[in-house]
């Protein structure tokens, strides 16, 4: 029989195609009865759950928000429920484990939990979640060390990782605590209140976005600058000598404290999006006046980096993104990993590749069953933007509309680590499944988002799978 071979790639969704899926957000207070087509109530996917575990949730604290990072998330009596297209609806019960979650920053900062709490050994009961930027670990129980937080994508995670089997203790407790704030030297009123007029051009965006005024609380830096840093992923800087402001990525802003002068002087700022689906499409660009006299632009770039264009032409990129070193499979603790359905396996997001494992429905490993490292994978899943699709999403997850199976789910598990090969000067990535195999295109690693081309060849298997959908 002839191989059945098809070209993949991204999909991403139309407007039509959005306006059918996503609920119409008219009002905050109106999000869990959101009007279908013909303008019948029509719940959310958290207000569905809530119907279904009304007994378990009880009433709502307050209406469904939706952060800046595309999560949304109600709390009720009975625990936190939040949502995200890959993470699902998911529940967090017990009063102090929702308090530590919250005291950790939440929903807005941490991103959707991708289960309710479970027992790690080292630092009792947790949760992960994910806010489209990194995974993060969150001890809620309130026996150890409540509230601390854990990048999962960080060195000190990995070097945890390494260490705690040896150690038998938690990562280092972070929980917030209720220092004094600390004086910040003089300022005047009439200069925060002629900054803050002066950020009238520079606002985020439209009235729906999530980005908010300077509160007024500037910090100097230097003997030139006022700033006010950790309003969301931007911070907003003064400058004393030209009376100009403007917004910095924070990204921006960590390379700018570095060298104050290294990108010009502050023009003004633009920011772009309403506030929705996180750092895909809300960013804010600062312009600056350089050493040629023209107009310069700085924006962030995935989790560090910069992409800085002078006025004389070109692009500076630079690269604050972290290397790390591949994770052995054998020291991985998959209760940390993320269960996957139609593949029947659990996903770990190992720096810019993942590991994959055939797994139990209840989320444990198959005894005996063999981790295999996934660089097509886990490239893709760390840049699928809000509300679109590549062919790692579509295997993992099934179709953006609906999640149903599509045609990447009929390759199944991997049966082999993934290879580089090279054909006419292109690097790419070969990859066997159980359905058939996959060679997709290797992308910059400075790349924001893959939507890349691949081919699938299917084989007997596969073709099995296919046939029977």
């Amino acid at each position: 029989m002839a191989n059945h071979t098809r070209k993949i790639g991204a999909t991403l969704l139309t407007a039509t195609m959005l306006l059918a899926s996503v609920p119409t957000l008219a009002q905050a207070d109106s999000l869990n009865a959101t009007p279908d087509s013909l303008g019948n109530p029509k719940p959310t996917e958290i207000g569905l759950y809530h119907q279904q575990h009304a007994q378990m949730l009880g009433d709502a604290l307050g209406p469904e928000q939706i952060y800046s990072n595309g999560i949304h998330a109600q709390e009720f009596t009975g625990g936190l429920v939040t949502w995200s297209p890959r993470t699902g609806v998911q529940a967090l019960t017990g009063g102090p484990e929702v308090e530590a979650f919250k005291t950790a920053g939440g929903a807005e900062k941490l991103g959707a939990l991708e289960s309710g709490a479970w027992f790690s050994d080292y630092c009792g009961w947790s949760v992960t979640s994910f806010n489209y930027s990194t995974r993060w670990m969150v001890v809620v129980d309130p026996q150890t060390q409540a509230a601390s937080s854990l990048d999962l994508n960080s060195a000190e995670a990995q070097q945890w990782m390494r260490d705690r089997t040896s150690t038998a203790s938690c990562f280092p407790d972070n929980a917030p605590g209720d220092e004094a704030e600390t004086p910040t030297g003089p300022k005047t009123e009439f200069t925060v209140d002629e900054a803050l007029q002066l950020e009238r051009d520079a606002m985020w965006g439209s009235s729906d976005g999530y980005q908010a005024w300077p509160t007024g609380h500037l910090s100097p830096l230097g003997d030139r600058f006022l700033v006010e840093t950790g309003i969301g992923q931007q911070s907003f800087v003064y400058d004393l000598q030209t009376g100009k402001s403007a917004w910095m990525d924070n990204r921006v802003y960590n390379e700018f404290v570095k060298d104050t002068d290294r990108f010009g002087e502050i023009a003004y700022s633009l920011g772009i999006g309403g506030g929705r689906g996180g750092l895909m499409h809300n960013y804010v660009g600062t312009f600056f006046t350089d050493q040629y006299g023209g107009e310069a632009e700085a924006y962030g770039l995935l989790s560090a980096s910069v992409r800085y264009y002078p006025s004389n032409g070109g692009e500076i990129v630079i690269d604050n993104e972290p290397v790390t070193e591949p994770t052995d499979p054998a020291t991985v603790d998959w209760s940390q990993a993320e269960y996957l359905k139609y593949p029947g396996a659990l996903y770990y997001q190992d720096g810019e590749s993942a590991l994959i494992i055939a797994a139990n429905p209840d989320g444990t490993p198959v005894e005996g069953a063999t981790a295999y490292r996934s660089d097509w994978i886990g490239y893709q899943m760390t840049r699928v933007a809000f509300y679109s699709s590549n062919s790692a999403y579509s295997w993992a997850y099934g179709s953006i509309m609906g999640g149903g199976p599509t045609e990447e789910t009929a390759l199944g598990l991997p049966v082999a680590d993934s290879q580089l090969v090279e054909e006419d000067g292109v690097e790419y990535y070969v990859q066997d499944f159980q359905g058939g195999t996959i060679k997709i295109e290797k992308q910059n690693r400075l790349a924001e988002r893959d939507e890349t081309f691949g081919e699938i060849t299917y084989n007997d298997w596969g073709r099995a799978w296919l046939g029977n959908q």
